[in-house]
């Protein structure tokens, strides 16, 4: 009966700014199959909410305790193409398997709970044999947030640059460097380490815009280049180019780079 019980149990956590256009009858096909949704720090005023600089920016998925999805991949038609105001639009996620599942449940667990003000006892849900295979690699979940007293992903991301020996390739839909970020990626480069950063040419998100490895890591290299011919340089002189709008749009998006 147990078994039964955690096989059934669906849920759902959405951010309450991400997916604020969400409502409650958007839900009710999914309820009514006994499945749970929560909101994660939703406010009374709708976008404008207090804790603006709480969110939860996580994409991860878990399905029998035994599978896992985390990346990047959001939830809705502009990020399939179907939007003529984002158009061709590419997302990177990972699927796991193994022990690491136990850890992404539990970061799950935790916003859960921050989400419903209850408190969830997983331990006792039974987690299913793998098969065995040769193919596995050392994995860990790692992840910071505002409540967090040490930027455990930013350091991370540091400590790895310091340590590239060739080369440093960063993707990223929302890139806001900070000193010590970009202190490490100069450094990176005077040391003779090839360094190529990519960013949207379209965003999703003006704000964040403005303010702006194994097998596996060879095949997201690949796809970085891929990426390349899609995309334009932007040079020195294109930046000191750029028109006043552009210039007062970072300035205050600067100003606001704490909380995105």
């Amino acid at each position: 009966m147990n078994d039964l019980f955690w096989f059934r149990r669906q849920r759902v956590l959405y951010d309450a700014i991400g997916s604020w256009k969400l409502k409650a009858k958007d839900f009710a096909a999914f309820n009514q199959d006994s499945g749970e949704v929560r909101s994660f720090f939703a406010s009374l005023f709708g976008i404008f909410n207090l804790r603006i600089n709480n969110r939860n920016h996580r994409k991860l998925c878990t399905i029998d305790r035994q599978i896992g999805y985390i990346g990047g991949f959001n939830v809705g038609s502009e990020y399939l193409g179907e939007d003529e105001q984002f158009g061709y639009w590419g997302d990177t996620h990972l699927r796991v398997l193994g022990p690491v599942i136990e850890e992404l449940e539990y970061h799950f667990e935790q916003d859960w709970d921050a989400a419903s003000r209850e408190r969830t006892d997983w331990s006792t849900a039974p987690i299913p044999p793998l098969a065995d295979s040769t193919d596995c690699v050392p994995a860990q979940i790692v992840t910071s947030g505002p409540t967090s007293e040490t930027e455990y992903l930013k350091n991370m991301l540091i400590q790895m640059i310091h340590t590239a020996e060739k080369s440093i390739y960063i993707q990223s839909p929302y890139f806001i460097p900070d000193a010590s970020f970009m202190d490490a990626c100069r450094i990176a480069l005077a040391s003779g380490v090839t360094l190529k950063i990519m960013i949207p040419n379209q965003p999703d998100h003006p704000f964040v815009y403005w303010a702006t490895y194994a097998a596996v890591g060879e095949e997201l290299e690949l796809l970085f280049l891929s990426d390349v011919a899609d995309s334009s340089l932007l040079t020195r002189e294109k930046y000191a180019a750029r028109p006043r709008m552009i210039r007062f749009k970072e300035s205050i998006s600067r100003l606001l780079s704490p909380i995105l």
